[in-house]
């Protein structure tokens, strides 16, 4: 049941994480999460969910409105991958 909780746990904290600042929920996920999952299953959680958001890279890019060239949707959709995974491995490892 954990297995299936963390990743939809940790997708819904990533639509609200900021490095920056987070709230009073988001704070008390994270502890939950850190006192309920190891350092290794939390990276392992982590690189599978970041896996899952690349295979799904041409389907997001499609998503998107057309106005903009096709390469720049697929960057943006890749570096919003990328920040989202630094900002949730940030604050699940502090």
């Amino acid at each position: 049941m954990k297995i299936l909780t963390i990743p939809a746990l940790l997708f819904g904290l990533s639509l609200s994480c900021n490095a920056l600042a987070t709230n009073a929920l988001d704070s008390l996920s994270i502890e939950s999460i850190k006192q309920n999952m190891s350092a290794e299953q939390i990276q392992m959680t982590l690189d599978e969910w970041k896996e899952q958001q690349l295979s799904m890279v041409e389907q997001k890019v499609e998503a998107m409105s057309d106005s903009a060239p096709y390469i720049e949707r697929k960057k943006y959709v890749m570096l919003r991958i990328e920040q989202e995974y630094d900002n949730l491995n940030k604050a699940l490892s502090q």
